[in-house]
């Protein structure tokens, strides 16, 4: 198979359009996934120390 000569390879994949589309998915991806794990976790680490000081209160 002649990939370097199929349509999709050069009409398609080998653009700079979508060279681009690649590259700003990484970065964006590279920039926002910390901050997704940032938010997922400290939102654990809040509703964990809630539910100890009510049980401390509860007592």
């Amino acid at each position: 198979m002649d990939f370097y000569h199929n349509w999709l390879y050069e009409y398609v994949l080998n653009t700079k359009w979508f060279l681009w589309i690649v590259v700003g998915s990484i970065f964006s991806i590279n920039i926002v996934g910390p901050l997704f794990i940032w938010r997922i976790t400290s939102s654990k680490t809040k509703k964990d120390t809630t539910d100890t000081l009510d049980t401390k209160d509860n007592s």
